[in-house]
């Protein structure tokens, strides 16, 4: 991660940490934007390891309106939706 990058990382991460210590943080919600190919998609995938590493990867919620992520994200939801079909 480049220094702009970490400290979104760090803000992140720390908010995590302080929630499973038992502290009481205010709700975050970031935004991560740049023009195509700065690594937004890096920053993601980077705190996407890290909550799961932690337990929590159901912590995050990802959305993106247009581009890469967006089709990224569908994909996801869509396997998460069969696999809740399959366990009905």
């Amino acid at each position: 991660l480049n220094p702009e990058q970490r400290r979104a990382y760090d803000i992140i991460m720390w908010h995590v940490d302080q929630t499973l210590a038992g502290h009481q943080p205010p709700p975050l919600r970031m935004i991560v934007y740049g023009e195509g190919g700065t690594g937004k998609s890096h920053v993601i995938q980077t705190v996407t390891d890290a909550m799961s590493q932690r337990g929590v990867p159901q912590w995050l919620v990802k959305v993106a309106f247009t581009g890469i992520a967006a089709a990224g994200i569908v994909k996801l939801l869509q396997r998460n939706m069969l696999w809740i079909i399959r366990r009905l």
